[in-house]
């Protein structure tokens, strides 16, 4: 499965992928009323350790968006244009940052992806503590 070999690609950090049912059902109970995804390719929970990725994308645009989603979660003090970035560079590609706003920012401005999946790995063992 895709996301299992991109988890274990980034070193296996303790997050799961879920359905969007399961995934509304945990983001209700955890804020204690009803919470719906809307319209986007992917989300990351702010209470747990688990994604949802929406179907329906070209297999880069979703491996770009599992990494996407799952540096949200390792990296929370990032800007969000980084992650998208991080994306990019760790799919070799997938989406080209049209759902979020880059501010400027520039592929270039990240390591290439053999150091970025270094210094990943070594956050996903920390995100394990």
């Amino acid at each position: 499965m895709l996301f299992d070999d991109i988890r274990e690609e980034l070193g296996n950090p303790n997050i799961y992928q879920v359905s969007k049912r399961q995934f509304e059902q945990m983001e209700s109970e955890a804020i204690g009323k009803p919470y719906q995804i809307g319209a986007s390719w992917g989300i990351s929970s702010n209470y747990y350790p688990h994604i949802y990725i929406a179907p329906g994308m070209s297999m880069r645009a979703r491996r770009n968006t599992i990494y996407h989603e799952m540096m949200h979660l390792m990296y929370p003090w990032r800007k969000h244009w980084w992650m998208a970035l991080a994306g990019r560079v760790l799919a070799d590609g997938g989406h080209r940052g049209e759902a979020t706003p880059l501010y400027g920012h520039k592929i270039e401005e990240l390591p290439l992806r053999t150091e970025l999946l270094k210094q990943v790995r070594r956050q996903a063992r920390r995100f394990n503590e």
